[in-house]
Protein backbone atom coordinates (compact mmCIF):
# COMPACT_ATOMS: atom_id res chain seq x y z
CA UNK A 1 0.00 0.00 0.00
CA UNK A 2 1.47 3.43 -0.94
CA UNK A 3 2.35 5.22 2.09
CA UNK A 4 0.22 8.35 1.63
CA UNK A 5 -2.37 6.01 2.73
CA UNK A 6 -1.74 5.51 5.92
CA UNK A 7 -1.99 9.48 6.77
CA UNK A 8 -4.38 10.66 8.43
CA UNK A 9 -7.97 11.63 7.70
CA UNK A 10 -7.87 15.05 9.25
CA UNK A 11 -4.25 15.83 7.19
CA UNK A 12 -5.36 14.55 3.96
CA UNK A 13 -8.57 16.28 4.24
CA UNK A 14 -6.35 19.72 5.12
CA UNK A 15 -4.25 18.69 2.11
CA UNK A 16 -7.35 18.33 -0.29
CA UNK A 17 -8.43 22.57 1.03
CA UNK A 18 -5.01 23.49 0.70
CA UNK A 19 -4.93 22.36 -2.94
CA UNK A 20 -7.93 24.44 -3.93
CA UNK A 21 -7.12 27.44 -6.44
CA UNK A 22 -6.04 30.63 -4.15
CA UNK A 23 -7.92 33.42 -5.91
CA UNK A 24 -9.76 35.72 -3.20
CA UNK A 25 -12.52 35.96 -5.75
CA UNK A 26 -13.23 32.65 -7.38
CA UNK A 27 -13.12 32.71 -11.49
CA UNK A 28 -15.50 31.13 -14.05
CA UNK A 29 -13.68 27.48 -14.65
CA UNK A 30 -13.34 26.90 -18.60
CA UNK A 31 -15.53 24.18 -19.93
CA UNK A 32 -14.73 20.58 -19.27
CA UNK A 33 -12.76 21.15 -16.60
CA UNK A 34 -13.99 19.64 -13.60
CA UNK A 35 -13.57 21.43 -10.27
CA UNK A 36 -10.54 20.41 -8.00
CA UNK A 37 -13.19 18.48 -5.62
CA UNK A 38 -14.26 16.26 -8.54
CA UNK A 39 -10.70 15.17 -9.41
CA UNK A 40 -9.65 14.35 -5.63
CA UNK A 41 -12.74 12.51 -5.12
CA UNK A 42 -12.32 10.00 -8.32
CA UNK A 43 -8.90 8.91 -7.57
CA UNK A 44 -9.59 5.81 -4.91
CA UNK A 45 -12.40 5.40 -2.77
CA UNK A 46 -10.81 6.39 0.78
CA UNK A 47 -9.98 9.88 -1.46
CA UNK A 48 -13.53 9.91 -2.43
CA UNK A 49 -15.05 9.52 1.12
CA UNK A 50 -12.80 11.54 2.59
CA UNK A 51 -13.67 14.64 -0.50
CA UNK A 52 -17.20 14.46 -0.18
CA UNK A 53 -16.84 14.89 3.80
CA UNK A 54 -14.93 17.96 3.24
CA UNK A 55 -17.13 20.87 3.27
CA UNK A 56 -14.87 23.68 2.31
CA UNK A 57 -14.42 21.40 -1.46
CA UNK A 58 -17.90 22.19 -2.22
CA UNK A 59 -18.17 25.64 -1.53
CA UNK A 60 -17.93 27.33 -5.05
CA UNK A 61 -21.32 26.60 -7.64
CA UNK A 62 -21.48 28.08 -10.76
CA UNK A 63 -23.81 27.63 -13.27
CA UNK A 64 -23.24 27.92 -17.24
CA UNK A 65 -25.15 24.60 -18.09
CA UNK A 66 -27.95 22.96 -17.29
CA UNK A 67 -25.85 19.70 -15.93
CA UNK A 68 -24.68 22.35 -13.86
CA UNK A 69 -27.76 22.65 -12.08
CA UNK A 70 -28.07 19.11 -10.75
CA UNK A 71 -24.54 19.44 -9.69
CA UNK A 72 -25.02 22.90 -7.58
CA UNK A 73 -27.73 20.38 -5.63
CA UNK A 74 -25.12 18.41 -4.37
CA UNK A 75 -22.67 21.31 -3.67
CA UNK A 76 -24.75 23.00 -1.56
CA UNK A 77 -25.22 19.96 0.60
CA UNK A 78 -22.19 19.27 1.04
CA UNK A 79 -20.86 22.40 1.90
CA UNK A 80 -22.96 22.19 5.11
CA UNK A 81 -22.97 25.49 6.43
CA UNK A 82 -19.89 27.01 4.68
CA UNK A 83 -20.23 30.18 2.84
CA UNK A 84 -20.69 29.47 -0.84
CA UNK A 85 -19.43 31.52 -4.00
CA UNK A 86 -22.10 31.92 -6.45
CA UNK A 87 -21.37 32.49 -10.10
CA UNK A 88 -24.07 32.69 -12.79
CA UNK A 89 -23.45 32.90 -16.15
CA UNK A 90 -26.32 33.20 -18.81
CA UNK A 91 -25.90 33.10 -22.64
CA UNK A 92 -27.18 35.12 -25.38
CA UNK A 93 -30.40 34.16 -27.45
CA UNK A 94 -27.60 33.60 -30.82
CA UNK A 95 -25.66 31.41 -28.41
CA UNK A 96 -28.38 29.61 -26.77
CA UNK A 97 -28.27 25.80 -27.12
CA UNK A 98 -32.38 24.95 -25.52
CA UNK A 99 -31.35 21.91 -22.92
CA UNK A 100 -27.65 23.23 -22.25
CA UNK A 101 -26.77 26.91 -21.97
CA UNK A 102 -28.51 29.03 -19.00
CA UNK A 103 -30.70 30.94 -20.11
CA UNK A 104 -34.66 32.78 -19.85
CA UNK A 105 -36.36 28.98 -18.93
CA UNK A 106 -33.33 27.99 -16.52
CA UNK A 107 -32.55 31.71 -14.96
CA UNK A 108 -35.16 31.63 -11.84
CA UNK A 109 -35.20 27.68 -11.05
CA UNK A 110 -31.09 28.51 -10.26
CA UNK A 111 -32.19 30.84 -8.21
CA UNK A 112 -35.17 29.16 -6.58
CA UNK A 113 -31.96 26.94 -5.91
CA UNK A 114 -29.83 29.15 -4.19
CA UNK A 115 -32.61 31.69 -2.28
CA UNK A 116 -32.93 29.67 0.49
CA UNK A 117 -28.97 29.75 1.41
CA UNK A 118 -28.99 33.31 1.16
CA UNK A 119 -27.48 33.42 4.56
CA UNK A 120 -24.57 31.45 3.09
CA UNK A 121 -23.55 33.67 0.04
CA UNK A 122 -20.01 35.33 0.17
CA UNK A 123 -20.19 36.21 -3.09
CA UNK A 124 -22.37 36.83 -6.17
CA UNK A 125 -21.24 37.22 -10.02
CA UNK A 126 -24.31 36.90 -12.01
CA UNK A 127 -23.76 38.01 -16.07
CA UNK A 128 -26.78 38.42 -18.04
CA UNK A 129 -26.44 38.91 -22.10
CA UNK A 130 -30.62 39.10 -22.48
CA UNK A 131 -32.83 41.59 -21.47
CA UNK A 132 -35.41 39.24 -20.28
CA UNK A 133 -32.51 37.45 -17.94
CA UNK A 134 -31.99 41.18 -16.68
CA UNK A 135 -35.82 40.91 -16.22
CA UNK A 136 -35.10 37.74 -14.03
CA UNK A 137 -32.43 39.26 -12.03
CA UNK A 138 -34.13 41.91 -10.82
CA UNK A 139 -37.02 39.63 -9.82
CA UNK A 140 -34.81 37.73 -8.18
CA UNK A 141 -32.60 40.12 -6.27
CA UNK A 142 -35.52 42.25 -5.29
CA UNK A 143 -37.37 39.29 -3.44
CA UNK A 144 -34.27 37.03 -2.13
CA UNK A 145 -33.56 39.43 1.51
CA UNK A 146 -30.99 40.25 3.11
CA UNK A 147 -27.41 38.95 2.53
CA UNK A 148 -25.88 39.13 5.85
CA UNK A 149 -22.68 37.20 4.59
CA UNK A 150 -22.36 39.35 0.88
CA UNK A 151 -18.68 40.56 0.63
CA UNK A 152 -18.30 40.38 -3.14
CA UNK A 153 -21.20 41.18 -5.28
CA UNK A 154 -20.63 41.66 -8.94
CA UNK A 155 -23.57 42.06 -11.81
CA UNK A 156 -22.84 42.44 -15.24
CA UNK A 157 -25.51 43.21 -18.01
CA UNK A 158 -23.45 42.27 -21.47
CA UNK A 159 -24.61 42.77 -25.22
CA UNK A 160 -23.53 44.36 -28.37
CA UNK A 161 -24.24 48.23 -27.38
CA UNK A 162 -24.83 49.51 -31.47
CA UNK A 163 -25.28 52.93 -29.81
CA UNK A 164 -25.61 54.98 -27.10
CA UNK A 165 -28.94 55.30 -27.37
CA UNK A 166 -29.27 51.55 -27.11
CA UNK A 167 -27.10 51.71 -23.86
CA UNK A 168 -29.37 53.80 -22.98
CA UNK A 169 -32.80 52.20 -23.43
CA UNK A 170 -31.34 49.05 -21.76
CA UNK A 171 -29.91 50.12 -18.71
CA UNK A 172 -31.88 52.97 -18.20
CA UNK A 173 -35.43 51.49 -16.89
CA UNK A 174 -35.98 52.56 -12.97
CA UNK A 175 -34.00 50.33 -10.55
CA UNK A 176 -35.09 47.83 -7.72
CA UNK A 177 -34.27 47.75 -4.76
CA UNK A 178 -31.60 44.60 -3.80
CA UNK A 179 -31.54 42.67 -0.60
CA UNK A 180 -33.80 44.95 0.99
CA UNK A 181 -31.15 47.30 1.45
CA UNK A 182 -29.44 45.11 3.12
CA UNK A 183 -25.76 43.85 3.04
CA UNK A 184 -23.52 44.84 6.15
CA UNK A 185 -20.53 42.63 4.67
CA UNK A 186 -20.02 43.61 1.42
CA UNK A 187 -16.53 45.00 0.50
CA UNK A 188 -16.31 44.91 -3.06
CA UNK A 189 -18.71 46.10 -5.73
CA UNK A 190 -18.89 45.55 -9.09
CA UNK A 191 -21.42 46.47 -11.45
CA UNK A 192 -21.27 46.54 -15.24
CA UNK A 193 -23.96 47.93 -17.48
CA UNK A 194 -26.38 47.45 -14.18
CA UNK A 195 -27.37 50.55 -12.08
CA UNK A 196 -28.35 50.47 -8.73
CA UNK A 197 -31.58 52.64 -6.84
CA UNK A 198 -28.06 54.94 -5.27
CA UNK A 199 -30.40 56.86 -3.07
CA UNK A 200 -31.81 53.22 -1.54
CA UNK A 201 -28.45 51.71 -1.43
CA UNK A 202 -26.90 52.49 2.10
CA UNK A 203 -24.72 49.63 2.00
CA UNK A 204 -22.47 51.77 -0.60
CA UNK A 205 -19.80 52.63 1.92
CA UNK A 206 -17.16 51.19 3.60
CA UNK A 207 -16.06 49.04 0.43
CA UNK A 208 -12.66 48.22 -0.66
CA UNK A 209 -12.51 47.99 -4.36
CA UNK A 210 -15.23 49.67 -6.75
CA UNK A 211 -15.85 48.79 -10.19
CA UNK A 212 -18.20 51.01 -12.47
CA UNK A 213 -18.89 50.15 -16.48
CA UNK A 214 -21.22 51.17 -19.02
CA UNK A 215 -23.91 53.61 -17.05
CA UNK A 216 -25.20 56.27 -19.08
CA UNK A 217 -25.08 59.92 -17.90
CA UNK A 218 -28.60 59.54 -16.46
CA UNK A 219 -27.76 56.50 -14.13
CA UNK A 220 -25.03 57.39 -13.02
CA UNK A 221 -24.58 58.08 -9.23
CA UNK A 222 -25.33 61.46 -7.89
CA UNK A 223 -21.91 63.22 -7.00
CA UNK A 224 -22.90 63.64 -3.42
CA UNK A 225 -23.92 59.55 -3.37
CA UNK A 226 -20.56 59.24 -4.62
CA UNK A 227 -18.90 61.39 -2.39
CA UNK A 228 -20.18 59.76 0.27
CA UNK A 229 -19.34 56.52 -0.91
CA UNK A 230 -15.59 57.54 -0.91
CA UNK A 231 -15.55 59.70 1.88
CA UNK A 232 -17.12 56.55 3.74
CA UNK A 233 -14.60 53.80 2.42
CA UNK A 234 -11.06 55.01 4.18
CA UNK A 235 -9.75 51.35 2.95
CA UNK A 236 -10.73 51.48 -0.31
CA UNK A 237 -7.84 50.09 -2.49
CA UNK A 238 -9.28 49.85 -6.16
CA UNK A 239 -11.23 52.10 -8.10
CA UNK A 240 -11.96 51.25 -11.78
CA UNK A 241 -14.24 53.29 -14.15
CA UNK A 242 -15.05 52.66 -17.40
CA UNK A 243 -17.64 54.85 -19.15
CA UNK A 244 -19.03 55.49 -15.60
CA UNK A 245 -18.73 57.90 -12.60
CA UNK A 246 -20.57 60.15 -11.06
CA UNK A 247 -23.49 61.95 -12.60
CA UNK A 248 -22.77 65.76 -13.91
CA UNK A 249 -25.23 67.11 -12.51
CA UNK A 250 -25.78 71.02 -12.71
CA UNK A 251 -23.33 73.29 -14.03
CA UNK A 252 -20.39 72.01 -11.91
CA UNK A 253 -19.78 69.59 -8.65
CA UNK A 254 -18.75 70.88 -5.22
CA UNK A 255 -14.70 71.34 -5.63
CA UNK A 256 -13.84 70.22 -1.84
CA UNK A 257 -11.15 67.55 -2.90
CA UNK A 258 -11.97 63.86 -1.61
CA UNK A 259 -8.99 62.17 -0.07
CA UNK A 260 -7.91 58.48 -0.69
CA UNK A 261 -5.63 57.48 1.65
CA UNK A 262 -5.18 54.08 0.46
CA UNK A 263 -6.23 53.93 -2.93
CA UNK A 264 -3.32 51.39 -4.58
CA UNK A 265 -5.01 50.93 -7.66
CA UNK A 266 -7.06 53.04 -10.35
CA UNK A 267 -8.02 52.37 -14.16
CA UNK A 268 -9.26 54.18 -16.08
CA UNK A 269 -11.22 53.52 -19.90
CA UNK A 270 -13.18 55.39 -22.34
CA UNK A 271 -13.88 58.61 -19.91
CA UNK A 272 -14.38 61.95 -21.73
CA UNK A 273 -11.64 64.32 -21.68
CA UNK A 274 -13.13 67.48 -19.53
CA UNK A 275 -15.15 64.50 -17.42
CA UNK A 276 -11.77 63.33 -16.71
CA UNK A 277 -10.11 66.68 -15.62
CA UNK A 278 -13.14 67.49 -13.40
CA UNK A 279 -12.86 64.37 -11.61
CA UNK A 280 -9.71 64.24 -10.90
CA UNK A 281 -9.32 67.98 -9.77
CA UNK A 282 -11.44 66.40 -6.88
CA UNK A 283 -9.92 63.27 -6.16
CA UNK A 284 -6.28 62.93 -3.91
CA UNK A 285 -4.10 59.61 -4.34
CA UNK A 286 -0.77 59.95 -3.06
CA UNK A 287 -0.74 56.20 -2.57
CA UNK A 288 -1.33 54.91 -6.45
CA UNK A 289 0.68 52.34 -7.11
CA UNK A 290 -1.16 50.98 -10.40
CA UNK A 291 -2.16 53.41 -13.42
CA UNK A 292 -4.22 51.40 -15.92
CA UNK A 293 -5.05 53.96 -19.29
CA UNK A 294 -7.60 53.21 -21.81
CA UNK A 295 -8.10 56.38 -23.22
CA UNK A 296 -8.91 57.63 -26.98
CA UNK A 297 -11.40 59.12 -29.27
CA UNK A 298 -9.72 62.71 -28.63
CA UNK A 299 -6.68 64.51 -27.35
CA UNK A 300 -5.82 63.40 -23.75
CA UNK A 301 -2.46 65.67 -23.91
CA UNK A 302 -4.27 67.96 -20.76
CA UNK A 303 -4.73 65.11 -18.93
CA UNK A 304 -1.10 63.57 -19.06
CA UNK A 305 0.33 67.30 -18.74
CA UNK A 306 -2.40 67.55 -15.27
CA UNK A 307 -0.83 64.43 -13.98
CA UNK A 308 2.94 65.49 -14.40
CA UNK A 309 2.40 68.74 -13.01
CA UNK A 310 -1.19 69.67 -11.24
CA UNK A 311 -1.47 72.91 -10.32
CA UNK A 312 -2.28 74.07 -7.04
CA UNK A 313 -5.72 73.81 -5.56
CA UNK A 314 -7.73 76.72 -4.42
CA UNK A 315 -7.05 78.34 -1.42
CA UNK A 316 -10.58 77.78 -0.41
CA UNK A 317 -10.75 74.06 -1.08
CA UNK A 318 -11.28 72.31 2.28
CA UNK A 319 -8.57 68.73 1.67
CA UNK A 320 -4.97 69.83 1.76
CA UNK A 321 -3.50 67.01 0.49
CA UNK A 322 -3.31 68.17 -3.08
CA UNK A 323 -1.11 70.89 -2.32
CA UNK A 324 1.31 67.77 -1.14
CA UNK A 325 1.32 65.84 -4.48
CA UNK A 326 1.79 69.32 -5.94
CA UNK A 327 4.79 69.91 -4.11
CA UNK A 328 5.99 66.54 -5.31
CA UNK A 329 5.34 67.37 -8.43
CA UNK A 330 3.10 64.38 -9.73
CA UNK A 331 -0.35 63.49 -9.31
CA UNK A 332 0.82 59.48 -8.64
CA UNK A 333 4.27 60.32 -6.65
CA UNK A 334 4.81 56.64 -5.92
CA UNK A 335 3.48 54.70 -8.98
CA UNK A 336 4.91 51.39 -9.44
CA UNK A 337 2.97 50.20 -12.36
CA UNK A 338 1.72 51.56 -15.91
CA UNK A 339 -0.44 49.52 -17.88
CA UNK A 340 -1.10 51.56 -21.36
CA UNK A 341 -3.21 49.59 -23.32
CA UNK A 342 -4.71 52.70 -25.33
CA UNK A 343 -4.29 56.35 -25.19
CA UNK A 344 -4.28 59.48 -27.94
CA UNK A 345 -2.34 62.67 -27.30
CA UNK A 346 0.57 64.48 -28.58
CA UNK A 347 4.06 63.18 -28.31
CA UNK A 348 5.25 66.11 -25.64
CA UNK A 349 2.90 65.37 -23.20
CA UNK A 350 3.34 61.27 -23.48
CA UNK A 351 7.21 62.24 -22.94
CA UNK A 352 6.36 65.23 -19.81
CA UNK A 353 4.12 62.14 -18.36
CA UNK A 354 6.99 60.25 -18.64
CA UNK A 355 9.61 61.83 -17.05
CA UNK A 356 7.23 62.62 -14.13
CA UNK A 357 7.00 58.73 -13.62
CA UNK A 358 10.47 58.14 -11.96
CA UNK A 359 9.24 55.30 -9.71
CA UNK A 360 7.74 52.95 -12.16
CA UNK A 361 9.57 49.83 -12.04
CA UNK A 362 6.76 47.83 -13.95
CA UNK A 363 5.50 48.72 -17.49
CA UNK A 364 2.59 46.68 -19.85
CA UNK A 365 2.60 48.07 -23.12
CA UNK A 366 0.95 46.72 -26.24
CA UNK A 367 -2.58 44.90 -25.93
CA UNK A 368 -4.43 48.21 -27.63
CA UNK A 369 -2.90 50.71 -30.32
CA UNK A 370 -0.98 53.62 -28.53
CA UNK A 371 -0.96 56.82 -30.89
CA UNK A 372 1.24 57.47 -33.54
CA UNK A 373 4.39 58.19 -32.58
CA UNK A 374 4.30 57.93 -29.25
CA UNK A 375 5.90 54.33 -28.31
CA UNK A 376 9.24 56.28 -29.74
CA UNK A 377 8.67 58.34 -26.79
CA UNK A 378 10.07 55.60 -24.89
CA UNK A 379 13.18 56.05 -26.87
CA UNK A 380 13.86 59.76 -26.96
CA UNK A 381 16.45 60.92 -29.28
CA UNK A 382 16.99 64.73 -28.36
CA UNK A 383 19.39 64.34 -25.72
CA UNK A 384 21.88 62.13 -27.46
CA UNK A 385 24.02 64.88 -28.96
CA UNK A 386 23.97 66.34 -25.46
CA UNK A 387 25.25 63.57 -23.54
CA UNK A 388 27.83 62.87 -26.35
CA UNK A 389 29.22 65.84 -25.81
CA UNK A 390 29.22 65.68 -21.73
CA UNK A 391 31.12 62.42 -21.98
CA UNK A 392 34.39 63.75 -22.90
CA UNK A 393 34.40 65.50 -19.40
CA UNK A 394 31.90 62.59 -17.43
CA UNK A 395 31.60 59.28 -16.36
CA UNK A 396 28.76 58.21 -18.46
CA UNK A 397 29.16 55.78 -21.13
CA UNK A 398 29.43 57.29 -24.25
CA UNK A 399 26.92 56.18 -26.94
CA UNK A 400 29.60 55.25 -29.31
CA UNK A 401 31.11 53.11 -26.54
CA UNK A 402 27.86 51.71 -25.66
CA UNK A 403 27.62 50.57 -29.68
CA UNK A 404 30.44 48.88 -29.59
CA UNK A 405 29.92 47.23 -26.69
CA UNK A 406 26.32 46.12 -27.35
CA UNK A 407 26.30 45.62 -31.03
CA UNK A 408 23.77 48.31 -31.23
CA UNK A 409 23.96 50.09 -34.64
CA UNK A 410 20.16 51.41 -34.38
CA UNK A 411 17.73 52.57 -31.67
CA UNK A 412 14.66 52.64 -33.85
CA UNK A 413 12.66 49.69 -36.24
CA UNK A 414 14.27 48.79 -39.49
CA UNK A 415 12.09 50.19 -42.11
CA UNK A 416 11.33 53.36 -40.91
CA UNK A 417 12.47 55.33 -43.60
CA UNK A 418 15.46 56.60 -41.27
CA UNK A 419 19.02 56.38 -42.85
CA UNK A 420 21.74 54.61 -41.38
CA UNK A 421 25.41 56.35 -40.27
CA UNK A 422 27.76 55.58 -38.64
CA UNK A 423 28.34 58.71 -36.92
CA UNK A 424 27.61 59.62 -33.19
CA UNK A 425 25.18 62.24 -34.05
CA UNK A 426 22.80 60.04 -36.36
CA UNK A 427 23.23 57.35 -34.63
CA UNK A 428 19.25 57.65 -32.46
CA UNK A 429 17.99 57.56 -36.06
CA UNK A 430 20.00 54.73 -37.48
CA UNK A 431 18.23 51.25 -37.64
CA UNK A 432 18.69 48.15 -35.79
CA UNK A 433 20.76 45.02 -37.31
CA UNK A 434 20.47 42.69 -34.75
CA UNK A 435 22.03 39.90 -37.27
CA UNK A 436 25.57 41.62 -36.97
CA UNK A 437 24.84 42.07 -33.25
CA UNK A 438 28.04 40.92 -31.02
CA UNK A 439 27.95 39.33 -28.31
CA UNK A 440 28.66 41.63 -25.17
CA UNK A 441 31.33 40.52 -22.65
CA UNK A 442 30.40 40.38 -19.30
CA UNK A 443 32.49 42.45 -17.72
CA UNK A 444 32.52 44.73 -20.38
CA UNK A 445 28.60 45.20 -20.06
CA UNK A 446 28.69 45.43 -16.07
CA UNK A 447 30.78 48.15 -16.65
CA UNK A 448 28.11 50.16 -18.70
CA UNK A 449 25.65 49.26 -16.38
CA UNK A 450 27.24 51.09 -13.47
CA UNK A 451 27.35 54.22 -15.67
CA UNK A 452 24.07 55.20 -16.80
CA UNK A 453 22.64 58.00 -18.53
CA UNK A 454 21.11 60.72 -16.57
CA UNK A 455 17.28 61.81 -18.02
CA UNK A 456 15.85 58.52 -19.71
CA UNK A 457 12.30 57.89 -19.27
CA UNK A 458 10.85 55.10 -16.66
CA UNK A 459 14.60 54.99 -15.15
CA UNK A 460 13.66 52.50 -12.27
CA UNK A 461 11.80 50.17 -15.07
CA UNK A 462 12.93 46.44 -14.15
CA UNK A 463 9.89 44.66 -16.15
CA UNK A 464 8.43 45.00 -19.05
CA UNK A 465 5.04 43.01 -20.30
CA UNK A 466 5.37 43.51 -24.11
CA UNK A 467 2.71 41.56 -26.39
CA UNK A 468 1.20 43.14 -29.65
CA UNK A 469 4.06 45.43 -30.90
CA UNK A 470 6.55 43.97 -33.54
CA UNK A 471 9.09 42.47 -32.27
CA UNK A 472 11.37 45.01 -34.20
CA UNK A 473 9.91 47.93 -31.70
CA UNK A 474 10.58 45.62 -28.90
CA UNK A 475 14.65 45.27 -29.93
CA UNK A 476 14.73 48.56 -30.56
CA UNK A 477 13.99 49.11 -27.24
CA UNK A 478 15.98 46.43 -25.26
CA UNK A 479 18.95 48.00 -27.23
CA UNK A 480 17.97 51.02 -25.81
CA UNK A 481 17.67 50.84 -22.48
CA UNK A 482 21.21 49.00 -22.73
CA UNK A 483 22.79 51.75 -24.36
CA UNK A 484 22.05 53.87 -22.05
CA UNK A 485 23.15 51.60 -18.85
CA UNK A 486 19.45 51.08 -17.94
CA UNK A 487 19.24 47.53 -19.01
CA UNK A 488 15.34 45.98 -18.45
CA UNK A 489 16.02 43.12 -15.73
CA UNK A 490 13.06 41.23 -16.93
CA UNK A 491 11.14 41.44 -20.54
CA UNK A 492 8.06 39.56 -20.67
CA UNK A 493 7.11 38.78 -24.05
CA UNK A 494 3.77 37.02 -25.74
CA UNK A 495 4.91 33.60 -28.02
CA UNK A 496 3.57 35.27 -31.01
CA UNK A 497 6.93 37.74 -30.88
CA UNK A 498 9.10 34.76 -30.60
CA UNK A 499 10.58 35.58 -34.10
CA UNK A 500 14.77 34.03 -34.55
CA UNK A 501 16.14 37.52 -34.29
CA UNK A 502 14.07 37.50 -30.74
CA UNK A 503 15.81 33.86 -29.96
CA UNK A 504 19.19 34.94 -30.94
CA UNK A 505 18.92 38.09 -28.24
CA UNK A 506 17.35 35.60 -25.41
CA UNK A 507 20.41 33.25 -26.28
CA UNK A 508 22.68 36.26 -25.63
CA UNK A 509 21.40 37.22 -22.57
CA UNK A 510 21.98 34.16 -21.27
CA UNK A 511 25.19 33.56 -22.40
CA UNK A 512 26.10 36.85 -20.44
CA UNK A 513 24.64 35.90 -17.32
CA UNK A 514 23.98 38.91 -16.49
CA UNK A 515 20.30 40.64 -14.99
CA UNK A 516 18.95 40.97 -18.32
CA UNK A 517 16.49 38.07 -19.42
CA UNK A 518 13.69 37.33 -21.87
CA UNK A 519 10.33 35.61 -20.28
CA UNK A 520 8.19 33.63 -22.91
CA UNK A 521 4.53 33.97 -22.20
CA UNK A 522 1.50 32.58 -23.70
CA UNK A 523 -2.67 32.11 -23.52
CA UNK A 524 -3.11 31.48 -19.95
CA UNK A 525 -6.18 31.51 -17.88
CA UNK A 526 -5.34 34.57 -15.97
CA UNK A 527 -5.04 36.07 -19.36
CA UNK A 528 -8.31 34.72 -20.59
CA UNK A 529 -10.01 35.53 -17.72
CA UNK A 530 -8.77 39.36 -18.18
CA UNK A 531 -9.61 39.37 -22.24
CA UNK A 532 -13.09 38.32 -21.28
CA UNK A 533 -13.69 41.38 -18.53
CA UNK A 534 -12.47 43.55 -21.02
CA UNK A 535 -14.64 42.45 -23.78
CA UNK A 536 -17.76 42.18 -21.45
CA UNK A 537 -16.65 45.71 -20.36
CA UNK A 538 -16.74 46.59 -24.23
CA UNK A 539 -20.21 45.21 -24.91
CA UNK A 540 -18.49 42.84 -26.70
CA UNK A 541 -20.03 38.61 -27.07
CA UNK A 542 -18.08 35.87 -26.18
CA UNK A 543 -16.50 34.41 -29.37
CA UNK A 544 -13.91 31.72 -29.21
CA UNK A 545 -14.10 31.21 -25.66
CA UNK A 546 -17.94 30.49 -25.06
CA UNK A 547 -18.12 28.07 -28.63
CA UNK A 548 -19.29 25.10 -27.38
CA UNK A 549 -17.65 22.25 -29.45
CA UNK A 550 -19.75 18.50 -28.92
CA UNK A 551 -16.27 17.36 -26.64
CA UNK A 552 -17.39 20.24 -24.62
CA UNK A 553 -20.60 19.34 -24.13
CA UNK A 554 -19.45 16.12 -23.55
CA UNK A 555 -17.35 16.73 -20.89
CA UNK A 556 -19.90 18.91 -19.31
CA UNK A 557 -22.42 16.32 -19.30
CA UNK A 558 -20.11 13.64 -17.73
CA UNK A 559 -19.23 16.43 -15.06
CA UNK A 560 -22.76 16.94 -14.02
CA UNK A 561 -23.49 13.35 -14.30
CA UNK A 562 -20.20 12.31 -11.80
CA UNK A 563 -21.70 15.04 -9.10
CA UNK A 564 -24.70 13.17 -9.07
CA UNK A 565 -23.42 9.62 -8.93
CA UNK A 566 -21.75 11.31 -5.83
CA UNK A 567 -24.07 11.09 -3.73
Amino acid sequence: MSPIHSLPVELLSRVFVLGLPDDEYPRFPPLGVPDFGVLVSHICQQWREIALHTPMLWTTVHFRTVPHMDRAKHYLQRGHRHLIDILVDTCALEEHTPGYTIFREEFMPVFYMLIPHIKRWRSLSLKVRDLKCKIGARTALSTCGPAPALEYLKLWHVEHWDSPERLYTQIGPPPVVVFDKSLPSLKHINLIGVNLPWKHSPFLEDVSSINLGLHSDNVRIPYDLWAHMLSTSPDLEKLSLHYSGPRMEGPDWPADVITLPNLHEITLKDLDLTYLMELFRRLSMPLVSRLQLQLSGSDFAPFLQYLADPPAPPKDVKDKTQAKETARGSVFPVLDTLVIKALECSAESFQKFLQCCKTVKKLEIGKAKIGDGLLEELMPKQHDELHVAQDKDKQWAPLHDARKLTGVTSLVPSGSGSRESSTDSDLSSSSVSLSTAKTTPSSEYSSLSSRPYPDIPLPELHTVRWSRFPSESLRSYIQFRRARGRPVKCWVVHERLRDAEMETMADEMRKLGGDEKIVWFSRNEEEEEEEEEEAEDEGSEYDEEESYSEDEVEDADEDGDDAADDE
